[in-house]
């Protein structure tokens, strides 16, 4: 769902292994001013 939603908004999502656990990142574009 947030991968589609991040898709949605021409950004990308992806996973950023660490230890523990997992980070996610998400980037957007910026607005416009």
């Amino acid at each position: 769902i947030a991968r589609d939603l991040a898709h949605r908004h021409h950004g990308t999502l992806t996973l950023t292994p660490r230890t523990p656990g997992a980070c996610f990142r998400l980037r957007v574009p910026r607005a416009p001013a």
